[in-house]
C-alpha cells in the first residue's frame, strides 16, 4: 500500500518497537527463532480455517479441526486478500506414515477480498477415521492445514488406581486413533478401550470411506458497510466473526498469528489511521496506513508471543484499537478524528498432538516369547495450519496383553504454558517383552494427550503364529412375506445384494485364532418391487472381528459385527453371518461357524457358508434371508 513519508516513518518505528519488545523466542520443530514482528499481509491467501459449513453471509458454522465420522460435511474456508490471479486450487488428501493419498481437487474462480469454500461430503454415513490435509494454492502461494476425523469414544470401564491412567475415565466426546499396522489401503482403524484391569485392548473400528467432493465457490467478505455520510468512521477487528459486524465478538481459530483488519472511511489525503494491539497487558502501535481515498484499509498479522507477557493459549485475548488522524490546517499538529476498539479471543484447541512411532522390529513382524519390541515415540503439537495449541501433556505405551508397558510420561506442569514455555514436542521410549504363551496377535499402542483432552494414538500389530490372508465373495437375498399364516404367506418383495471383502487372521501356538474382516458392497441393493427400501440408508462397508480355532482339516471362524458400525440402516445379507447384539439387538443371533478346509495345496484353505430360511434380524418369522458366501485364505 502506498504511503507518504509520515506514514512510512510511523510504520518503521512500529516495526523497530516490535522487534525491541519481543518476548523470549519460541522454538520451531528444529531451530529456535523469535516470533515475527507485526506486518501488513500482502499475500493473496490470508488464512485457511476448517469448519462444519459456511453460511450465506460468509460466517463459519462450528469452526474446528476435529470431526466425528458421522459429520455430514466438512468445509475448508480460504480467506483472500488482494489477488492478481482468479483461480484458487484447493486439494484434499488423506495422510499416513506411508504418504499422502489425493482425494479430490476444486478449481475456484475468486476475486480479491472474498472467502472461498471447498466442501467434502460424507459419502456413506461413516467417514474413515484418520488425519487429512487440505492444500490451497493461488498466485504462487501455497498454504496447508490438517484436520482429524475421529471415531466415537467408548464409555470406559473402571480402570486401575494408577494416577497416570485417570485420562481413561469420565470423559465425554471423541478419541482419534490411527493404525500404522498396515499400508494405507488395508489400514484398519484401532481404538483404545480401558478394561477393568486398567489395561487397554485394540478393537477394529468401522472403516467407513474417505470424504468425497462436494460444493465449492466463494462469498463476499463480510465487513462493515461504508457509512452513508461523509464523516470519518473507522473499524478494526479480525477475520473470523461471531454476531453482527460492528460491535461484535471477534475470534481467531488458526495459529500462529492473529489476522487483523482495519478500514477507514470519510477521510482523504493527509489523513492516516494508526492501529494499536495489546496482549499480556502491553499495548503498542503495530501499523499505520494512509487514507488516499474515501475508503481505505489494511490487513495485518500479529504473533501474540511477540508481546512481553503475551499468550498464544486458547482463551487469550488480543485488544485492538484504531484511530484515524488528520492534520491541523497549519499542517503542524495531528488531531484525532474517529476511533474504534475491539477484542479478538483465541479459540479452542481442537486438534490432538501428532504422533510419530518407530518400532524395532518393524510393525507387522513375527515375534516369539521373550523377544523385545522397542518403540520410540515423538508427540508434537502443530504450530501452524491448525488451532491454538495447549501442549503435550501425557504420553504412554500400552499393550494387549500386558497393559502399561512403562510408567507414562506426564508433563510436570499441571497447567498449559504459553509460547516458548509450551511443550511443543516430547519424546518417549518404551520396550515391551513378549510374554510366555502369547496370543496370536500382540497389539502395542502409543497414546498421547494434550491439556484439553484431545487424544491420539498409533497402534501396531506383531504376530506370534501363522498369518493367513484372503478374500471372500457373498451373495444374499431377503424375502419379505405378507403374512405368518400358511394360507396368505406369499412373497411381496425380494431384495438382493452382493459383497466382496478381505480377511486376515493369525493362529496362535494353542490353535486359537484372531483377526478381522471387511465386507464392501460390490453391487447396488436391488429390491423388486422397491417398496420404499431405496429410501433406507445403506451401509457400503462393514467391519468384523474374527475369532475361532484351528481344526484337524482347516479352521473354524466366527464373525462378529464391529460394535462401532452404525445401526438403523440397511445391512443386506451381513446380518445373518455375524453374531452379537448389534445390529440384531432383538434376536442376538448365534450363527453357525464358517468352516475352512485345506485344499490339495497345504498353504491354501477355502470354504463356503450357506444359510436358507433364517429369520431376518429383528423381524418376524415370515421374513427370511438366504446367504451364500465363498472364502479362501493363503498362508503368508
Amino acid at each position: 500500500m502506498k504511503r507518504n513519508l509520515i506514514a512510512s516513518l510511523l510504520f518503521a518505528c512500529a516495526v523497530i518497537l516490535a522487534v525491541a519488545s519481543c518476548g523470549h523466542p519460541h522454538s520451531s520443530e528444529t531451530t529456535k527463532k523469535g516470533p515475527p514482528p507485526p506486518a501488513e499481509i500482502k499475500d493473496p491467501i490470508i488464512s485457511m480455517i476448517m469448519a462444519s459449513s459456511i453460511d450465506e453471509k460468509g460466517q463459519l458454522v462450528n469452526p474446528r479441526f476435529s470431526f466425528p465420522q458421522t459429520e455430514k460435511e466438512i468445509t475448508a474456508v480460504v480467506y483472500l486478500g488482494n489477488i492478481k490471479g482468479s483461480q484458487l486450487t484447493v486439494t484434499w488428501y488423506k495422510t499416513s506414515d506411508d504418504g499422502d493419498t489425493k482425494l479430490f481437487e476444486h478449481q475456484i474462480q475468486v476475486k480479491s477480498r472474498e472467502h472461498a469454500f471447498s466442501v467434502a461430503k460424507n459419502p456413506a454415513g461413516l467417514m474413515s477415521a484418520g488425519t487429512y490435509k487440505v492444500v490451497a494454492t493461488l498466485d504462487g502461494q501455497t498454504e496447508d492445514t490438517e484436520f482429524d476425523i475421529i471415531p466415537p469414544k467408548v464409555a470406559p470401564k473402571k480402570t486401575s488406581n494408577n494416577r497416570h491412567e485417570r485420562h481413561f475415565e469420565d470423559r465425554d466426546g471423541l478419541v482419534r486413533t490411527i493404525s500404522f499396522d498396515e499400508p494405507v489401503k488395508d489400514q484398519s482403524q484401532m481404538r483404545k478401550v480401558a478394561t477393568s484391569s486398567g489395561t487397554t485392548s485394540a478393537v477394529p473400528a468401522a472403516d467407513g470411506k474417505p470424504p468425497v467432493s462436494g460444493e465449492s465457490g466463494s462469498v463476499s467478505q463480510p465487513h462493515v458497510s461504508r457509512p452513508t455520510t461523509s464523516q470519518c468512521d473507522v473499524t478494526v477487528g479480525g477475520n473470523l466473526q461471531i454476531g453482527d459486524v460492528k460491535g461484535q465478538r471477534y475470534v481467531d481459530d488458526d495459529a500462529d498469528t492473529v489476522e487483523i483488519m482495519s478500514w477507514t472511511w470519510g477521510v482523504t489525503t493527509n489523513h492516516w489511521t494508526k492501529v494499536y494491539v495489546g496482549a499480556g497487558g502491553v499495548s503498542r502501535e503495530i501499523m499505520s496506513y494512509e487514507t488516499y481515498t474515501p475508503e481505505n484499509g489494511a490487513d495485518m498479522e500479529v504473533d501474540p508471543c511477540s508481546f512481553s507477557g503475551g499468550s498464544d493459549l486458547p482463551g487469550a485475548k488480543i485488544s485492538l484499537k484504531a484511530i484515524a488522524f488528520g492534520l491541523t490546517p497549519d499542517q503542524k499538529d495531528q488531531v484525532e478524528m474517529c476511533s474504534d476498539a475491539n477484542v479478538i479471543t483465541l479459540l479452542d484447541d481442537t486438534l490432538a498432538p501428532r504422533l510419530k512411532v518407530v518400532s524395532t522390529p518393524a510393525r507387522g513382524s513375527k515375534v516369539k516369547a521373550g523377544d523385545k519390541i522397542n518403540l520410540k515415540v515423538t508427540a508434537q503439537e502443530r504450530r501452524k495450519g491448525g488451532p491454538w495449541q495447549t501442549g503435550v501433556k501425557i504420553i504412554q505405551v500400552t499393550a494387549q496383553p500386558g497393559g502399561l508397558v512403562k510408567e507414562p510420561w506426564v508433563n510436570p506442569s499441571a497447567l498449559p504454558k504459553p509460547c516458548d514455555a509450551k511443550t511443543w514436542e516430547q519424546k518417549y521410549e518404551a520396550t515391551y517383552t513378549v510374554p510366555k504363551n502369547p496370543p496370536p496377535i500382540i497389539t502395542i499402542c502409543a497414546i498421547t494427550e494434550d491439556y484439553v483432552g484431545n487424544e491420539s494414538s498409533k497402534c501396531a500389530n506383531f504376530y506370534t503364529g501363522e498369518t493367513w490372508k484372503g478374500t471372500w465373495h457373498q451373495d444374499s437375498n431377503r424375502s419379505y412375506r405378507s403374512d405368518q399364516t400358511n394360507a396368505n404367506n406369499v412373497e411381496v418383495m425380494r431384495c438382493n445384494d452382493t459383497w466382496d471383502g478381505t480377511l486376515s487372521f493369525t493362529v496362535g501356538a494353542d490353535g486359537t485364532l484372531q483377526g478381522s474382516a471387511i465386507a464392501k458392497l460390490s453391487s447396488p441393493f436391488d429390491c423388486t418391487p422397491d417398496g420404499g427400501r431405496s429410501s433406507v440408508q445403506k451401509v457400503e462397508e462393514v467391519a468384523y472381528t474374527i475369532s475361532g480355532h484351528k481344526t484337524a482339516t482347516g479352521f473354524e471362524l466366527h464373525f462378529k459385527f464391529d460394535h462401532n458400525t452404525p445401526a438403523g440402516v440397511n445391512w443386506g445379507g451381513n446380518v445373518i453371518l455375524a453374531e452379537g447384539t448389534a445390529p440384531c439387538a432383538v434376536q442376538n443371533p448365534q450363527p453357525p461357524p464358517v468352516l475352512l478346509d485345506r485344499t490339495t495345496a497345504e498353504n491354501v484353505a477355502s470354504g463356503r457358508f450357506t444359510s436358507q430360511g433364517s429369520p431376518m434380524c429383528g423381524g418376524s418369522s415370515r421374513d427370511v434371508l438366504a446367504l451364500d458366501a465363498h472364502l479362501e485364505v493363503t498362508r503368508q
